[in-house]
């Protein structure tokens, strides 16, 4: 239950736009990797709504959620979904939560590797760090509107529940549109991003348990 919760993470990263899904190679990949990296990088506060469609193999239909993802620069992550039930996951520092309507789990960050990982992969998708990890081998594509990045895992600790993510990115701000977690059995977990706001501050609260 825990593993498939917290594959419903995203990671951090953080905005709608419509786009095409026709990609080709970039003229010039080292100068959009710089781009991203850079324009990533200047990203402080992200606060924007999600929706979240997820297919399990024990499952006939697809589910769909949608809740807020709250970030703060340089650890403090807060995926809440709203609909069809209350559920929070809260990391502050070394600190990690998960949170429903009728109790609250402490997470050790330390001993959970899956859970280490899959916030590392939000901070650095928001930072745009995640180009430059050596956990992941990366390919990039673009149209006029967006930018794709797939990601192959290359750490086996991430190998042993996802087989690929996709992030699409928003050529106006590099922030991201879309968050595709994949795994290994056909398994999957889409996000798309909405109604965006970047670099606001955010009360602590947020990444408070309460």
């Amino acid at each position: 239950m825990k593993k498939q919760f917290l594959l419903s993470v995203a990671l951090f990263v953080f905005c709608f736009c419509t786009f095409s899904q026709q990609y080709h190679t970039p003229k010039n990949e080292a100068e959009l990797r710089s781009l991203i990296e850079q324009s990533s990088a200047k990203i402080k506060t992200v606060q924007c709504d999600f929706l979240q469609e997820k297919k399990m193999s024990m499952m006939k239909e697809k589910t769909t959620s949608k809740g807020v993802f709250y970030f703060n620069q340089p650890n403090q992550v807060r995926l809440e979904y709203r609909q069809p039930n209350f559920q929070a996951m809260i990391v502050n520092g070394t600190n990690a939560f998960l949170q429903d309507k009728n109790k609250i789990t402490k997470v050790s960050m330390a001993k959970s590797k899956a859970f280490q990982q899959l916030n590392k992969i939000i901070v650095s998708s928001v930072t745009g760090s995640m180009l430059e990890s050596k956990d992941f081998s990366t390919k990039l594509f673009e149209n006029e509107k967006a930018i794709k990045v797939e990601l192959t895992p290359t750490s086996k600790t991430v190998r042993d529940f996802l087989s690929s993510i996709v992030l699409i990115l928003d050529k106006k701000d590099f922030s991201a549109t879309r968050l595709e977690l994949n795994e290994n059995g056909g398994d999957y977990t889409y996000l798309t991003f909405s109604n965006k706001s970047l670099n606001k501050a955010l009360p602590e609260t947020l990444f408070k348990v309460q």
